[in-house]
């Protein structure tokens, strides 16, 4: 008997001791005591941000309107200060908010000064009067570009993002604890780094508002000689902060017009016009009585006016419809056809990572042998990148990528210059710590498909995406003048200026 009473205690003692052992190991291992850490923090996410999307000037196209967002521990204190400091407005969420007990934020009106309230400036990615809404895009439910520039860049702009985080210490029902000062995050800064464009602010505004009046079409404004594009206007235009209201028009909004398809209609007379000169027909004259017969079908110029004799400078002024249909029957379908092809028809191009222009159609040689369809083309629609605004036509319908060339530059039919979304580096000297070369550029991904055409790029030009230039050595790159700030160098064996 006594012998299992020494036993029973000896097994009591060994039971006592690994329970000893077992708790110290949890008091003194650093994953448990990691966990018990992470579980009395309670992290407030105030706002989130990606990289911006500037003009030709580094004007922020995004994050232009902000507003005020506070966050609150909610301790009768501070519950009590913001309801003085509001006016009462907003009893109702802070009686709620108190009740839970959690940390929550509360967008304001205006920004409250009091200790007890922590208050963020928070851009917003997008306004009401949104600029360029077809070319910047939309961001899909997940915060990742669906559209526009969004889509195209999204990889660069996603790596600059930032935020605006509030972690406060709880207690095991979540409470905050009392004396305990919350531990803030504010990496906004990080997202002014971004993606430049060729778009200027200004014309783009102008262009906007003067598309309104055609209903539907579109609006393209380039820069000569370089055929920088500085403002693509599409109408109807939607919000991207009413996505929904959008999907459901019949008008189709979301439809980039710009660069869709059409019958380009009395635009293409450019077209006839290089081929004239290219054949050196540049003296061409024809008299016009209003309507002209071809194949038995008689084509009329507007309200069947007369025009009298014209050479190929008062047929452009005139439009002259019976003077272009008697250059295509002098030149013959090939000739037009081969014009066509060199100026980029039918076929589409890439204006950025995935962002391509409606190829569109050309006729055949075969078919441009009856008289009606070479006095009728272009009947079908054909690629519509636009370039120019210099013809009348292109109020209503945007013109093709090369005609800006041909508009600024008569009697010339060498090569043109694409029409391009960004600028070359270097042309004009950056505000004050912006870089206008990226300091550690991203891979650049493939093409979605190989272009036929090479067309204009968006946005070749970056504003680096989270550069150590920024953050710690404010110094910026190229334009090769002797400005560094001093304070450190790019990354990526990049020169400051």
């Amino acid at each position: 008997m006594k012998k299992k009473a020494v036993i029973l205690l000896v097994g009591l003692f060994a039971l006592l001791g690994a329970a000893c052992l077992s708790m110290a190991r949890v008091m003194h291992g650093e994953e448990y005591v990691a966990a018990a850490r992470a579980q009395s923090l309670y992290k407030l996410d105030i706002a989130q941000s990606r990289g911006t999307i500037y003009d030709c000037g580094l004007q922020p196209l995004v994050g232009g309107e902000t507003e005020y967002v506070a966050a609150v521990a909610p301790t009768i204190q501070a519950i009590g200060a913001l309801e003085k400091a509001t006016g009462g407005q907003y009893r109702q969420q802070l009686a709620v908010a108190l009740e839970n007990g959690r940390p929550f934020q509360l967008v304001l009106e205006q920004p409250v000064d009091n200790p007890l309230v922590q208050v963020f400036r928070v851009p917003q990615r997008y306004s009401q009067e949104q600029l360029a809404p077809h070319v910047v895009g939309y961001l899909d439910s997940l915060d990742g570009g669906a559209a526009g520039i969004e889509l195209a860049m999204d990889d660069v702009l996603s790596q600059c993002g930032g935020e605006i985080s509030v972690t406060y210490r709880v207690d095991a029902v979540g409470r905050v604890l009392a004396g305990e000062e919350p531990q803030v995050v504010n990496t906004l800064e990080e997202s002014a780094a971004g993606v430049a464009l060729t778009l200027d602010s200004a014309i783009q505004r102008l262009a906007q508002q003067a598309a309104q009046k055609l209903g539907k079409g579109a609006v393209v404004v380039t820069e000569a000689p370089g055929c920088k594009i500085r403002a693509v206007a599409s109408v109807p235009d939607f919000s991207p902060l009413d996505l929904s209201e959008a999907t459901q028009r019949e008008d189709a909004p979301l439809v980039n017009r710009a660069f869709s398809a059409y019958a380009p209609g009395s635009v293409f007379k450019v077209a006839v016009a290089a081929a004239l000169l290219e054949e050196g027909l540049g003296e061409l004259t024809f008299t016009c009585v209003g309507s002209l017969n071809a194949g038995g079908l008689q084509f009329h110029c507007v309200d069947s006016t007369a025009h009298g004799e014209l050479d190929l400078e008062g047929a452009l002024a005139h439009s002259c419809n019976c003077y272009f249909i008697n250059a295509a029957r002098v030149l013959g379908g090939q000739e037009i056809l081969s014009m066509a092809y060199n100026l980029g028809f039918g076929s589409a191009q890439e204006f950025g990572r995935g962002l391509w222009t409606a190829a569109g159609e050309l006729p055949t040689l075969q078919s441009l042998g009856n008289a009606r369809a070479l006095a009728n083309w272009p009947p079908r629609p054909c690629r519509c990148a636009p370039c120019s605004t210099s013809w009348p036509a292109a109020a209503s319908t945007p013109p093709p990528s090369c005609w800006k060339a041909l508009s600024a530059r008569p009697g010339s039919c060498g090569p043109c210059p694409p029409p391009r979304l960004s600028r070359p580096r270097g042309c004009s000297p950056p505000p004050p710590g912006r870089c206008s070369k990226p300091c550690a550029p991203p891979p650049r991904r493939a093409p979605a498909r190989p272009p036929r055409r090479r067309g204009p790029r968006w946005a070749s030009r970056q504003v680096p995406p989270k550069p150590a230039c920024w953050k710690t050595a404010r110094s910026c790159c190229t334009f090769g003048t002797a400005a560094s700030s001093g304070r450190g160098a790019c990354p990526g064996g990049a020169s400051p200026c």
